[in-house]
């Protein structure tokens, strides 16, 4: 085929382009085409972008001070880039070659026009380039960022959990995604809560966006197995291509005690265990509680730590977990030592769920409750009795009454370094229900202790009957070492 000779007529107020070809080019072209030459598409893609481009900067010349000077030199590269492939592809007047180009050009042109997210920034590369090559010696056009499509908003990503049904749900901040379109997404493990070197890329696709009352989401990775791996215990999940403002990243719940969750404060969800006994034998929290019992962040007298156990409701048999321990949050006193309270076990169930993949309401039956609660007894509790303390044994049967699924007490005595279990039953206050717990005209002084029974205890509990009763009951679990599980 001949070279072809392009020439280029401009004028004020628009371009045109006249082409002449050789009489040997034109048979050659006709040839071509008859035997079957196609065209290219991504000259076309790049011809639709280069026109779609000249759009662009015509609508946005107002809204982003582009000067008249810098239009008119933008428009003409992008002109003069265009007619570069089209006079590359042309097959002669009204030949198919032709037409599919044109029809290719003017699909890419409507996918730019009509896709704000389309990303434009090659083209608008090349552009200034095409600019820089025809005025070396001039300053470059002044368009600011509005010259090319402005990036889809990056989505801001608040919440990961496991997903009912399999999967995850990432939960996205209200209001920054459209409910019914498709984003990608890609899920990793790693070993920190940040996509580092060592990451794992699990799954990648589209996911649609759904929304409630809380936030928008999208369910990410279901029929994906997600079980934990201990040596890449976080879960994270990004937005691709374009990143989110920061990865949704959970924790997922391991036996392990890893040594960022031992300090400064212990966290985590851990577990699963098959019994209750193989939790307070097996995991490390009771061992934890016992060596900081006696520290804490309110004062550097004895103290009480302790923490709940949650059980996975989904489960029919085992699935117990323990929460992290924590101090008492009372004030040190010789007279009345730090005990821990309703607030501080609330606290060691908050820390447990508030960075792990599981959802709580998985792990709380309805009404909500914890599976048991443990705690140590500091020296000076130890100096009274080596045992439960009648307001111990008095929680544990309300508890009991107002909610059955409720299965007992442990506490980690801190001289003998043994832990003790108390079983509370129905049966321990015939007659009693859940609403006359809290009835004060119900009179449960044979079952709860007297005001005059619980003072009384405080000296000495071997004096009260109904603590002597109920002691009876009390099992020892298992003895701490030094260091280790409780044997």
């Amino acid at each position: 085929m001949l070279p072809r000779r392009n020439v280029r007529f401009y004028r004020a107020g628009g371009f045109a382009l006249l082409h002449t070809f050789a009489a040997a080019e034109l048979c050659a072209t006709s040839l071509a085409v008859a035997q079957g030459m196609h065209v290219s598409v991504t000259d076309a893609q790049a011809a639709g972008e280069y026109s779609a481009f000249r759009l662009l900067v015509r609508d946005k010349k107002a809204t982003c001070n582009i000067s008249d000077q810098d239009y008119r030199e933008l428009d003409s590269a992008a002109d003069r880039l265009f007619f570069d492939l089209y006079n590359k592809n042309y097959r002669g007047p009204n030949t198919a070659a032709t037409k599919n180009f044109l029809n290719a050009v003017s699909q890419s042109k409507d996918a730019v026009v009509t896709d704000p997210a389309y990303d434009l920034s090659s083209t608008c590369q090349a552009v200034l380039n095409e600019v820089k090559s025809f005025h070396p010696n001039a300053p470059n056009p002044k368009v600011g960022p509005c010259l090319c499509r402005e990036p889809p908003p990056q989505l801001m990503l608040t919440e990961l959990k496991m997903a009912e049904g399999g999967g995850l749900k990432v939960s996205i901040d209200k209001g920054k995604a459209k409910s019914g379109v498709s984003a990608g997404f890609r899920v990793l493990r790693s070993e920190t809560d940040t996509i580092g070197q060592g990451a794992q890329e699990v799954w990648s696709g589209q996911a649609a966006i759904e929304s409630d009352a809380a936030s928008d989401y999208a369910i990410v990775a279901r029929g994906i197995n997600l079980a934990p791996d201990s040596s890449h215990p976080f879960l994270l999940v990004d937005t691709t291509p374009n990143p989110s403002q920061a990865p949704a990243s959970c924790e997922q719940p391991l036996r392990e005690w890893l040594p960022r969750q031992k300090e400064p404060e212990p966290n985590g969800l851990h577990g699963p265990y098959g019994s209750l006994i193989d939790l307070i034998k097996q995991d490390s929290a009771g061992l934890i509680a016992l060596q900081r019992t006696g520290l804490s962040s309110q004062s550097t007298g004895l103290s009480e730590w302790g923490f709940v156990i949650v059980r996975d409701q989904r489960q029919s048999t085992g699935g117990y977990y323990a929460a992290p321990p924590v101090a008492s949050s009372q004030p040190f006193s010789f007279l009345n030592p730090p005990l821990i309270a309703p607030q501080d076990y609330q606290k060691s169930l908050d820390m447990a769920f508030k960075n792990s993949c599981e959802n709580e309401s998985n792990f709380l039956p309805k009404p909500p409750t914890v599976t048991a609660t443990v705690h140590t007894h500091p020296l000076l509790s130890g100096l009274v009795a080596h045992n439960f303390s009648a307001p111990d044994f008095r929680g544990a049967i309300i508890q009991k009454l107002l909610h059955p699924e409720f299965e007992g007490i442990f506490m980690i005595d801190w001289l003998d370094r043994k832990a003790r279990m108390f079983i509370p039953t129905a049966a321990d206050c015939p007659g009693a229900t859940a609403a006359t717990v809290g009835d004060p005209k119900a009179n449960l002084d044979y079952c709860l202790f007297s005001q005059d029974d619980l003072e009384l205890a405080k000296k000495d509990p071997t004096d009260v009957p109904l603590w002597n009763k109920y002691v009876k009951r009390v099992e020892e679990v298992c003895t701490f070492p030094s260091d280790g599980p409780c044997r």
